[in-house]
This record gives C-alpha cells, sequence and structure tokens, in this order.
C-alpha cells in the first residue's frame, strides 16, 4: 500500500515536472517569436530536455542562443543535434548555421570548414557557397592588412635603424672634428714651444759670445 502511494506520488511529481517544462519552452517560443531572444535563450539554458524531444530542443535553443548573440552556447546546441540528425540536407543547414556562429566571432578558418562540410552534405546549399565565399574574401583581406601592418611596421623599424645609423655617424663625425682639433692645437702649440726654445737658445749664444 505505502509502495503504491509513492510510485503515485513519484508519477505525479514527474507529470507535474513535465507540465512546468512544457510551459517554460511554450513561454520560450512566445519570446522568440516575439523578438525577445535574451529571455528566450535564458529559459531554453535552464530547460531541461527528455530523449524524445532532443532535437527538436537544440534546434531551438541554438536559434535562441544565436539570436542572442551566446555563440558558445549556440554552438553547443548545433553540435548536440548534428549528432542526432540523420538527414544529410538537415545535416547541412545544421553545419551551415554553425558556419555562422563561427564566422560571428571571427574565427574564419572553423567557419571555412563548417560551410565546406554543409556542402559536402548538400551541394544545392546556396546560402552555404555564399557565406564560404564571404568568408574567404574576409580572411584574404584580413591577411593583406595584416601583411601591410606588417610591411609598415618593418618599414618603420628599417626607418628607425637607418636614422640610429646617421646619428651614430654624426656623432662618430662630430667626435673626430673635435679629436682633430684637439690634436691641430697640440701640435701648434707644441711647434710654438719649440720656436720659443729656440730663440731662447739663440738669445743666450749671442749674450755669452767672446768679442
Amino acid at each position: 500500500m505505502k509502495y503504491s502511494i509513492f510510485l503515485l506520488f513519484c508519477l505525479f511529481m514527474l507529470s507535474l515536472h513535465a507540465q512546468v517544462w512544457g510551459d517554460s519552452l511554450i513561454k520560450a517560443q512566445e519570446f522568440y517569436k516575439n523578438k525577445e531572444f535574451n529571455k528566450s535563450n535564458e529559459i531554453y539554458s535552464k530547460a531541461e530536455v527528455s530523449s524524445g524531444e532532443d532535437l527538436s530542443f537544440q534546434k531551438e535553443r541554438a536559434q535562441s542562443a544565436y539570436r542572442s548573440e551566446d555563440f558558445d552556447a549556440a554552438n553547443e546546441a548545433y553540435e548536440l543535434a548534428l549528432r542526432q540528425e540523420t538527414n544529410s540536407k538537415k545535416q547541412s543547414e545544421i553545419l551551415y548555421n554553425q558556419g555562422n556562429t563561427y564566422f560571428k566571432r571571427g574565427e574564419y578558418e572553423a567557419a571555412i570548414d563548417k560551410y565546406k562540410a554543409a556542402i559536402l552534405k548538400n551541394q544545392n546549399n546556396q546560402e552555404a557557397k555564399y557565406n564560404l565565399s564571404q568568408v574567404l574574401r574576409q580572411k584574404n583581406s584580413q591577411s593583406s592588412s595584416q601583411k601591410e601592418k606588417q610591411d609598415q611596421s618593418e618599414s618603420e623599424n628599417n626607418q628607425k635603424t637607418k636614422n640610429r645609423d646617421t646619428e651614430k655617424k654624426q656623432d662618430f663625425s662630430l667626435e673626430k672634428q673635435v679629436a682633430d682639433r684637439t690634436l691641430d692645437e697640440l701640435l701648434k702649440k707644441a711647434q710654438a714651444t719649440k720656436r720659443k726654445l729656440a730663440n731662447q737658445k739663440t738669445k743666450s749664444s749671442k749674450n755669452n759670445k767672446d768679442w
């Protein structure tokens, strides 16, 4: 008797919990339709998932997270949905959406891989083909910009090195000029001293001459 009551109580709680969960998902869908994506994503991220509704739930959760720019949560939900989806066209859609999350985050290599995988699953996925061309263009543009910055940086460094070399040469030249002038002055003083000594010797000789 007690076991039966306990079982009924458990079934009632499970039923109540399922009802609350179902109401939460309905509310999340309403928020999504009203473009209140942050509120919708918040409910989806907290909701529990039953095995029968897991795939559709993950897709809804992923779209809601993507719209609220919670790209990490969106990618996680897409990944879970992809594991359960068996239809190649729908797999292509999920891969395309994953590519978009990476594209939005600026992770171009990952986005390229996902778009290519989407096209392999469905050759007619024109959106994936278009976005692939866009991300490739963006990547090339970024690479060109980075190369220009690198070239500019190298040019500036080369100019700085050249300026330092020029300054060193100027400093060396100035030091050499000062050294040359100092040496000239010393030589002049030495010559003057020599002449003075010579004159004194001459005078001394004249004064000591025997007439």
